[in-house]
């Protein structure tokens, strides 16, 4: 009766080490075993039980039995707070122009409205007490910048600045200030 009651326990001890302690060790052998089939071939396939197309029908149907569809038709969109064109505008205007202070003074030029995409900036190498605004009446926008002498800017705008004004503003401390201003735009 006592060699009965070894096998049970020799059986759980197996269970109990391969599923953990030698787990890795049983699945890296299992990964590595390459099976060929031996078995009666029909043609080159092996056999199988079961032949043909399966057998499956959507359950999700109407009466006529058409799939069931949750929504339909068009749907109306409206934006509460503002319109927005849906393509990017193309630059169709531009404006340049030369921008020229004294030592204390101001150069300003008014100019019809262009919705600016891309601005360059060529400074005179003495402008660096200087500071070029540019802006709207509207004062939505205003963007100052201060030189680096004798360098130029080029600012690519993701979003596109309304641009009807431009004012050079030469401090006293520098002789003359001078730019190229370039905008692009519609």
């Amino acid at each position: 009766m006592k060699k009965w009651l070894v096998v049970p326990l020799l059986i759980l001890a197996a269970i109990v080490l391969g599923a953990t302690v030698f787990r890795e060790p049983v699945a890296w052998a299992a990964q590595s075993v390459d099976a060929t089939i031996l078995g009666p071939l029909d043609n080159g396939n092996v056999r199988t039980h079961e032949e043909g197309t399966a057998n499956t029908r959507e359950q999700n149907t109407d009466s006529n039995g058409n799939i069931k569809v949750h929504e339909q038709g068009t749907a109306n969109v409206r934006v509460a707070n503002r319109s927005f064109p849906v393509f990017e505008e193309e630059a169709t205007r531009s404006f340049q122009s030369g921008f020229q202070a004294g030592e204390g003074g101001i150069d300003s030029k008014d100019l019809a409205p262009i919705r600016a995409s891309l601005i360059t900036i060529d400074w005179d190498s003495a402008s660096d007490n200087a500071l070029l605004t540019l802006g709207s009446s509207t004062g939505v926008v205003r963007l100052t910048l201060r030189p680096q002498g004798g360098t130029r800017e080029i600012l690519p705008l993701t979003q596109p600045i309304l641009v009807d004004a431009i004012t050079l503003e030469c401090f006293v401390a520098s002789p003359d200030c001078g730019a190229y201003v370039n905008l692009v735009g519609s």
